[in-house]
């Protein structure tokens, strides 16, 4: 869990998170990654101040010092895996750093349901849910207690538009800086996918391309 934190959300987003599933279509053969990037993010030894590594980041992700910021990923699995839960996923990572937290997410289903539980929140009543009645309920139970104890307050979310171009910016639909933001999440995602390994993940596709021609597995 994070540490509780004072400091409200900056209006901007200063953080994006974004999340990647491979196979949907075959239940059990999907798998995925979750990612996160922090532009203009330094970090030394895990410590207490803003810019460290939190010893929940820690708990829940690998991290990379790059050029211009902090990267955070992660593998994500199981039968009931999916795009929002990956996600979702990235969210939590983005939300249990030290600092305020303001996360830019391309996915619409995150930012929603993020927003209307803080708003739920900020009214001051205990949130009960039947967890396990929801989908992906383990994790927002989970996102629900880390809110709840970094502080109500020092979160925010905003939609921005994922695999965006130049055409995108022209026509405002995003900013050159939201478009670069979530690139680099989405790559950081691919990066917490791979963590599967190359044996894996071959195997994997293989597996698919065998689904989807089934003469390659026909018995004679």
């Amino acid at each position: 869990m994070p540490t509780p934190c004072l400091a409200k959300a900056p209006d901007q987003p200063n953080v994006y998170s974004d999340g990647s599933w491979l196979y949907p279509r075959n239940g059990y053969l999907g798998y995925g990654g979750a990612g996160v990037w922090w532009p203009d993010r330094t970090i030394e030894d895990i410590g207490t101040t803003d810019q460290h590594i939190s010893p929940a980041e820690h708990a829940l992700a690998h991290y990379d010092r790059k050029s211009g910021g902090v990267e955070l990923y992660t593998k994500i699995g199981g039968f009931t895996g999916g795009s929002t839960r990956t996600e979702l996923a990235a969210g939590i990572i983005a939300i249990s750093a030290n600092s305020p937290v303001h996360v830019a997410s391309d996915s619409k289903a995150f930012v929603t349901k993020a927003r209307k539980l803080q708003k739920q929140m900020r009214k001051g009543k205990p949130v009960n849910k039947q967890w396990k009645l929801i989908s992906d309920g383990d994790l927002w139970e989970h996102f629900y207690k880390a809110l709840a104890i970094k502080g109500v307050d020092s979160f925010k979310a905003t939609w921005v538009k994922g695999h965006a171009n130049d055409k995108h910016i022209q026509d405002g639909v995003t900013t050159e800086a939201h478009m670069k933001g979530n690139n680099e999440a989405d790559r950081i995602a691919d990066i917490g996918t791979s963590l599967y390994g190359e044996a894996f993940t071959k195997t994997t596709k293989n597996l698919e391309t065998g689904l989807g021609n089934p003469l390659l597995f026909s018995v004679k």
